[in-house]
């Protein structure tokens, strides 16, 4: 899942800080007003639940909670556990979306160079990053932390800014441009992503790739090896991932009935459904939702 943010303007930065939970402490039940909430835990393990949505942070994870949504600690820190988080806001429109969309950059022409196009920023939502990247997020989170949440102490220090705005607002690019997701990408991984948003948007019928090769005017073969470079799957186990993804989410939130799910998903019985469901999650999808209730 990704963040799609219309700019211009870009996000800025609000504040950020440094938080101890001890042992047996749980994240605090919260929405945040019109705030996104970046948390990249250092130390220890942090369980977040984000609407439906359920992280079990470790060192080097982090996750962007959006704003006005309801997100809380499912399950207590089993051991002391550290996290630097930042606060940043967004002017212009932002989406929950499942994939990047590729955008061709236009060129100047005589008409038109006094305005800025429309563009958008992708930020995964959940990432593990690796040492090093991890290690340049936490030198410009701390840069501007300027609060200090300690449970052990149960205090809340806050420190008067030591950096001028403007710099706060560089170093927040900075962490932004580390983890942002490049749209502009390969006509090959173009191929792929336009075959993955023609797939997500038909998962309900019958998977063909002759008339995805049809459509989009190249070979099979060839559709199959730009797929599985961008994606790690072949088209047609795309389509299996995308169906089954939506019917977890229908088992969860709504009450329909597993043969009414597998009717809408464009399953050609129930009982197949459930036999992929099950090869996939490792439970029928009625164990899956009671489970999950």
């Amino acid at each position: 899942m990704y963040l799609q943010f219309q700019c211009p303007p870009l996000p800025y930065f609000v504040v950020a800080g440094q938080t101890l939970f001890r042992a047996g402490d749980v994240h605090e039940r919260r929405i945040l007003k019109n705030v996104f909430d970046l948390i990249l835990v250092t130390q220890g393990r942090l369980y977040l639940q984000d609407e439906a949505d359920k992280y079990s942070l470790g060192k080097n994870d982090y996750v962007i909670l959006a704003p006005n949504r309801l997100h809380y600690g499912f399950r207590p820190c089993e051991e002391d556990t550290r996290i630097a988080w930042l606060h940043f806001a967004a002017a212009g429109n932002v989406d929950r979306v499942r994939q990047p969309k590729i955008e061709i950059r236009k060129k100047a022409n005589r008409r038109k160079y006094y305005s800025k196009d429309i563009f958008n920023l992708y930020l995964p939502v959940y990432k593990r990053l690796s040492e090093k990247d991890q290690q340049y997020l936490i030198q410009n989170m701390v840069n501007l932390s300027d609060v200090d949440v300690n449970h052990k102490l149960r205090e809340k220090r806050f420190s008067r800014p030591q950096i001028d705005q403007l710099v706060e607002q560089q170093l927040f690019l900075n962490i932004i441009a580390a983890i942002y997701v490049q749209s502009s990408i390969s006509p090959q991984d173009s191929l792929a992503t336009q075959v993955y948003n023609f797939i997500e948007s038909h998962y309900d019928h019958p998977f063909s790739l002759t008339e995805i090769s049809q459509r989009f005017l190249y070979s099979k073969p060839y559709i199959i090896n730009s797929v599985k470079q961008a994606y790690g799957q072949t088209p047609q186990q795309l389509h299996r991932q995308i169906r089954l993804e939506k019917a977890e989410r229908m088992l969860i939130e709504s009450t329909q009935s597993i043969d009414e799910i597998s009717e809408k998903l464009g399953y050609a019985s129930s009982s197949y459904f459930i036999k992929q469901f099950k090869s996939r999650y490792h439970q029928t999808p009625l164990a899956y939702r009671h489970h999950s209730n």
